[in-house]
C-alpha cells in the first residue's frame, strides 16, 4: 500500500495511524486494551526520501530497481527470497504469475529469446503460471503473446504517477 496522505498539511497519515493499526492488528495488541488473535506476519515500512526521475531510476542497482518496483505496484506483489537460485525471478502475484527484472545497470538489460528461455524455466521451477511473464528490462528484442513487458524506467515512472 503506498499512502502518504497530505504532507503540505500535516497529514502523515501512513506514518501516523496506518504503520500503529498494522502493528496492533498483527500483534493482537489493539487499543481497545481487550485480547485479539494475533494475525502474525508483517509489514515493511518504507518511505522514498529522494525524488525519482529516468535518470535516477537509470541510474539505480539491482536492488534499488528492486524497490521501485515493489513501491510503484498498486496490487500486493510477494516478494521472492534474495538467497533463491533465481536470477531474474524477483516476484509473484495474487495470480502465481512471475515477475521477473532484467537489470545489468542501464546498459545490456534487454529481454531477449535465451532470457525468456531462462525466465519460462525459472516460473516452472517456482511453480508459477506460466501463461503470462510480466518482464521489466530496458529493452526488449524479443515477444510473445506471453510477455507483459515493462519498459524501465518509463513503466515505473508511470505507476509512481511521475510521467
Amino acid at each position: 500500500m503506498i499512502e502518504q496522505g497530505r504532507p503540505e498539511n500535516d497529514d502523515n497519515y501512513c506514518r501516523t495511524l496506518l504503520q500503529k493499526r498494522l502493528k496492533a492488528v498483527i500483534s493482537g495488541q489493539w487499543a481497545d486494551q481487550k485480547e485479539h488473535e494475533p494475525l502474525g506476519g508483517g509489514f515493511k515500512f518504507l518511505s522514498l526520501d529522494k525524488a525519482i526521475d529516468e535518470q535516477t531510476l537509470l541510474k539505480m542497482e539491482r536492488k534499488e530497481i528492486i524497490e521501485a518496483i515493489f513501491a510503484s505496484q498498486i496490487t500486493s506483489l510477494l516478494l521472492i527470497p534474495e538467497n533463491s537460485n533465481f536470477k531474474y525471478l524477483i516476484a509473484k502475484n495474487k495470480q502465481e504469475e512471475g515477475i521477473f527484472l532484467i537489470w545489468n545497470g542501464n546498459s545490456n538489460s534487454q529481454l531477449t529469446q535465451d532470457i525468456y528461455y531462462q525466465i519460462t524455466r525459472e516460473a516452472q521451477q517456482a511453480n508459477l503460471s506460466t501463461n503470462k511473464y510480466h518482464v521489466y528490462a530496458r529493452l526488449c528484442s524479443f515477444s510473445t503473446s506471453s510477455i507483459e513487458f515493462e519498459q524501465i524506467p518509463e513503466k515505473i515512472l508511470q505507476d509512481l504517477g511521475a510521467k
